[in-house]
Protein backbone atom coordinates (compact mmCIF):
# COMPACT_ATOMS: atom_id res chain seq x y z
CA UNK A 1 0.00 0.00 0.00
CA UNK A 2 1.23 3.24 -0.98
CA UNK A 3 1.73 5.42 2.40
CA UNK A 4 1.03 9.42 1.28
CA UNK A 5 3.84 11.80 3.06
CA UNK A 6 2.26 15.39 3.96
CA UNK A 7 4.63 17.88 3.96
CA UNK A 8 3.01 20.72 4.81
CA UNK A 9 2.73 23.94 7.34
CA UNK A 10 2.38 22.55 10.78
CA UNK A 11 -1.10 24.23 11.04
CA UNK A 12 -2.31 22.08 7.98
CA UNK A 13 -0.40 18.79 7.73
CA UNK A 14 -2.65 16.86 10.55
CA UNK A 15 -6.01 18.49 9.68
CA UNK A 16 -5.12 17.08 5.80
CA UNK A 17 -3.30 13.81 6.69
CA UNK A 18 -6.98 13.25 8.72
CA UNK A 19 -8.69 13.82 5.79
CA UNK A 20 -6.75 10.94 4.14
CA UNK A 21 -7.55 8.52 6.41
CA UNK A 22 -10.88 9.33 6.48
CA UNK A 23 -10.83 8.40 2.80
CA UNK A 24 -9.07 4.73 3.66
CA UNK A 25 -5.53 5.86 2.65
CA UNK A 26 -2.41 5.56 4.63
CA UNK A 27 -1.17 8.56 5.25
CA UNK A 28 1.98 10.49 7.41
CA UNK A 29 1.98 13.93 9.05
CA UNK A 30 5.18 15.45 7.79
CA UNK A 31 4.64 19.30 9.73
CA UNK A 32 8.07 20.64 8.38
CA UNK A 33 7.15 24.24 8.35
CA UNK A 34 5.85 27.12 10.68
CA UNK A 35 4.13 30.11 9.60
CA UNK A 36 5.31 33.26 10.77
CA UNK A 37 2.79 36.36 10.62
CA UNK A 38 3.89 39.95 9.91
CA UNK A 39 3.39 41.51 13.44
CA UNK A 40 5.67 44.69 12.73
CA UNK A 41 3.71 45.74 9.33
CA UNK A 42 2.55 49.26 9.26
CA UNK A 43 1.97 52.20 6.73
CA UNK A 44 5.39 53.80 6.81
CA UNK A 45 4.78 57.24 4.90
CA UNK A 46 3.81 61.18 5.18
CA UNK A 47 0.32 60.49 4.58
CA UNK A 48 -1.96 61.76 7.04
CA UNK A 49 -4.21 58.64 6.70
CA UNK A 50 -2.95 55.68 8.41
CA UNK A 51 -4.87 52.82 6.63
CA UNK A 52 -3.84 51.50 3.01
CA UNK A 53 -6.73 52.71 0.49
CA UNK A 54 -7.18 49.80 -2.59
CA UNK A 55 -9.19 49.79 -5.45
CA UNK A 56 -9.04 45.75 -5.79
CA UNK A 57 -7.46 43.27 -3.02
CA UNK A 58 -5.77 39.99 -3.81
CA UNK A 59 -5.25 37.74 -0.87
CA UNK A 60 -3.21 35.00 -1.69
CA UNK A 61 -3.80 32.34 1.23
CA UNK A 62 -5.58 31.59 4.47
CA UNK A 63 -2.43 32.81 6.26
CA UNK A 64 -3.07 36.18 4.77
CA UNK A 65 -6.42 35.91 6.30
CA UNK A 66 -4.95 34.91 9.46
CA UNK A 67 -2.54 37.78 8.99
CA UNK A 68 -6.12 40.52 8.48
CA UNK A 69 -7.38 38.93 11.66
CA UNK A 70 -4.73 38.44 14.33
CA UNK A 71 -2.31 41.27 13.54
CA UNK A 72 -4.90 44.27 12.95
CA UNK A 73 -5.08 43.80 9.38
CA UNK A 74 -8.42 44.79 9.35
CA UNK A 75 -7.81 48.45 10.82
CA UNK A 76 -4.76 48.59 8.45
CA UNK A 77 -6.81 48.44 4.79
CA UNK A 78 -9.95 50.86 4.18
CA UNK A 79 -12.33 47.89 3.09
CA UNK A 80 -14.67 50.38 2.15
CA UNK A 81 -12.84 51.60 -0.27
CA UNK A 82 -12.25 48.54 -2.37
CA UNK A 83 -14.37 47.68 -5.10
CA UNK A 84 -12.53 44.24 -5.82
CA UNK A 85 -11.16 41.41 -3.84
CA UNK A 86 -9.71 38.35 -5.68
CA UNK A 87 -8.70 35.09 -3.54
CA UNK A 88 -6.43 32.45 -4.39
CA UNK A 89 -8.80 29.18 -3.58
CA UNK A 90 -11.95 28.59 -2.19
CA UNK A 91 -10.56 27.54 1.19
CA UNK A 92 -9.27 31.57 1.24
CA UNK A 93 -12.06 32.75 0.49
CA UNK A 94 -14.06 31.01 2.55
CA UNK A 95 -11.80 32.06 5.37
CA UNK A 96 -11.71 35.36 5.08
CA UNK A 97 -15.84 35.37 4.74
CA UNK A 98 -16.06 33.79 7.75
CA UNK A 99 -13.23 36.11 9.69
CA UNK A 100 -15.54 39.57 8.31
CA UNK A 101 -18.61 38.25 9.82
CA UNK A 102 -16.73 37.15 13.45
CA UNK A 103 -14.92 41.07 13.14
CA UNK A 104 -17.73 42.90 12.11
CA UNK A 105 -20.94 40.71 12.82
CA UNK A 106 -23.76 42.83 11.10
CA UNK A 107 -22.58 46.10 11.69
CA UNK A 108 -20.49 46.70 8.49
CA UNK A 109 -21.45 45.12 5.27
CA UNK A 110 -18.89 44.52 2.48
CA UNK A 111 -19.34 46.26 -0.25
CA UNK A 112 -16.40 44.81 -2.67
CA UNK A 113 -17.30 42.34 -5.83
CA UNK A 114 -15.28 39.24 -4.20
CA UNK A 115 -14.12 36.30 -6.98
CA UNK A 116 -11.78 33.35 -6.68
CA UNK A 117 -9.04 33.39 -9.12
CA UNK A 118 -9.33 30.09 -11.29
CA UNK A 119 -7.30 28.42 -11.66
CA UNK A 120 -6.18 29.33 -7.96
CA UNK A 121 -2.54 30.31 -8.88
CA UNK A 122 -0.84 33.68 -10.31
CA UNK A 123 -2.11 33.31 -13.69
CA UNK A 124 -5.47 32.75 -12.42
CA UNK A 125 -5.68 36.07 -10.03
CA UNK A 126 -4.05 37.89 -13.74
CA UNK A 127 -7.04 36.49 -15.85
CA UNK A 128 -9.33 38.31 -13.36
CA UNK A 129 -11.91 40.61 -15.11
CA UNK A 130 -10.97 43.55 -13.22
CA UNK A 131 -7.33 43.22 -14.48
CA UNK A 132 -7.75 43.33 -18.54
CA UNK A 133 -7.93 46.35 -18.18
CA UNK A 134 -6.18 48.06 -14.95
CA UNK A 135 -3.88 51.54 -15.46
CA UNK A 136 -3.79 53.51 -12.81
CA UNK A 137 -6.15 51.18 -10.43
CA UNK A 138 -4.19 50.42 -6.89
CA UNK A 139 -4.19 47.49 -5.91
CA UNK A 140 -2.54 45.49 -2.42
CA UNK A 141 -1.35 42.05 -2.71
CA UNK A 142 -1.39 39.90 0.71
CA UNK A 143 0.84 37.24 0.06
CA UNK A 144 4.28 35.50 1.43
CA UNK A 145 8.11 36.21 1.75
CA UNK A 146 9.10 35.14 -1.57
CA UNK A 147 7.43 33.38 -4.53
CA UNK A 148 6.98 34.60 -8.22
CA UNK A 149 6.15 38.28 -8.29
CA UNK A 150 4.38 37.70 -11.35
CA UNK A 151 1.77 39.30 -10.06
CA UNK A 152 2.79 42.33 -9.34
CA UNK A 153 5.38 42.44 -11.65
CA UNK A 154 2.71 41.87 -14.51
CA UNK A 155 -0.20 44.15 -13.36
CA UNK A 156 2.90 46.94 -13.11
CA UNK A 157 3.51 46.56 -16.70
CA UNK A 158 -0.43 47.20 -17.04
CA UNK A 159 -0.43 50.51 -15.33
CA UNK A 160 -1.30 49.14 -12.02
CA UNK A 161 -0.31 50.83 -8.75
CA UNK A 162 0.37 48.08 -6.49
CA UNK A 163 1.51 47.58 -3.12
CA UNK A 164 2.88 44.14 -2.21
CA UNK A 165 2.73 43.13 1.94
CA UNK A 166 4.60 40.37 2.85
CA UNK A 167 1.86 39.07 5.48
CA UNK A 168 3.62 36.11 6.87
CA UNK A 169 6.93 34.08 6.54
CA UNK A 170 7.09 30.24 5.96
CA UNK A 171 10.23 28.71 8.00
CA UNK A 172 11.43 25.59 7.94
CA UNK A 173 11.52 23.72 11.15
CA UNK A 174 15.42 22.41 10.83
CA UNK A 175 14.98 20.94 14.25
CA UNK A 176 12.16 18.48 13.27
CA UNK A 177 13.83 17.48 9.80
CA UNK A 178 17.12 17.09 11.61
CA UNK A 179 15.65 14.54 14.62
CA UNK A 180 13.06 12.94 12.58
CA UNK A 181 14.08 9.41 11.39
CA UNK A 182 12.38 9.39 8.34
CA UNK A 183 13.68 6.83 5.53
CA UNK A 184 12.21 7.18 1.91
CA UNK A 185 11.56 3.79 -0.27
CA UNK A 186 9.08 3.23 -2.93
CA UNK A 187 6.28 2.61 -1.21
CA UNK A 188 6.13 6.40 -0.52
CA UNK A 189 4.21 9.47 -2.28
CA UNK A 190 5.44 12.77 -1.44
CA UNK A 191 2.82 15.82 -0.90
CA UNK A 192 4.79 19.31 -0.92
CA UNK A 193 2.66 22.11 -1.37
CA UNK A 194 5.46 24.58 -1.38
CA UNK A 195 8.97 25.10 -3.31
CA UNK A 196 10.05 25.75 0.20
CA UNK A 197 9.07 22.60 1.41
CA UNK A 198 10.50 20.83 -1.56
CA UNK A 199 13.90 22.07 -0.73
CA UNK A 200 14.08 21.41 2.66
CA UNK A 201 13.33 17.91 1.88
CA UNK A 202 16.18 17.56 -0.60
CA UNK A 203 18.51 19.20 2.02
CA UNK A 204 18.02 16.31 4.79
CA UNK A 205 16.31 13.14 3.16
CA UNK A 206 18.38 11.01 0.54
CA UNK A 207 18.06 13.16 -2.64
CA UNK A 208 17.94 9.56 -4.99
CA UNK A 209 15.30 8.36 -2.81
CA UNK A 210 13.19 11.97 -3.33
CA UNK A 211 13.82 11.33 -7.22
CA UNK A 212 12.44 7.74 -7.71
CA UNK A 213 9.06 8.31 -5.74
CA UNK A 214 5.48 10.17 -6.84
CA UNK A 215 5.00 13.46 -6.01
CA UNK A 216 1.47 15.58 -6.03
CA UNK A 217 1.92 19.34 -5.96
CA UNK A 218 -0.66 21.87 -6.01
CA UNK A 219 1.13 23.60 -8.93
CA UNK A 220 3.25 24.65 -11.82
CA UNK A 221 5.63 26.26 -10.14
CA UNK A 222 6.10 23.31 -7.74
CA UNK A 223 6.42 21.08 -10.26
CA UNK A 224 8.80 22.48 -12.70
CA UNK A 225 11.08 22.99 -9.36
CA UNK A 226 10.92 19.45 -8.25
CA UNK A 227 11.89 18.51 -12.26
CA UNK A 228 14.47 20.37 -11.56
CA UNK A 229 15.69 18.59 -8.92
CA UNK A 230 15.68 15.25 -11.03
CA UNK A 231 12.13 14.31 -9.88
CA UNK A 232 10.27 12.55 -12.55
CA UNK A 233 7.23 11.25 -11.29
CA UNK A 234 5.58 14.77 -10.40
CA UNK A 235 1.41 14.89 -10.41
CA UNK A 236 -0.56 17.49 -10.30
CA UNK A 237 -3.27 18.31 -8.04
CA UNK A 238 -6.41 20.94 -8.76
CA UNK A 239 -5.33 23.00 -5.86
CA UNK A 240 -3.51 22.72 -2.08
CA UNK A 241 -6.99 22.17 -0.34
CA UNK A 242 -7.12 18.87 1.23
CA UNK A 243 -10.14 17.95 -0.84
CA UNK A 244 -7.79 18.20 -3.38
CA UNK A 245 -5.24 16.61 -2.72
CA UNK A 246 -7.18 13.48 -1.28
CA UNK A 247 -8.21 13.53 -4.85
CA UNK A 248 -5.18 13.00 -6.61
CA UNK A 249 -4.14 10.82 -4.58
CA UNK A 250 -6.44 8.16 -4.69
CA UNK A 251 -6.13 8.36 -8.57
CA UNK A 252 -2.46 7.59 -7.49
CA UNK A 253 -3.10 5.19 -4.80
Amino acid sequence: MTTFIIARPTSKAVITEAHFKERGLSAMALPIVNISLNQHLSKNNNDADDTYNFDALIITSTYAVDWLVDCSGFNLINFDLIKHIVFVGESTASAFQRSWQKQFDSDKALQANLTIASPSNSEGVLSNECFVFCDQLNVGLLKGKGGRNLIENVLAQKGASITVLDVYERIVDTQLLETLNLTINDTHCMVATSVEIVDALFSYYDKQSLKTIKWIVPSIRIKDYANSLGVNQVFLSKSANAHDLVTKSIELA
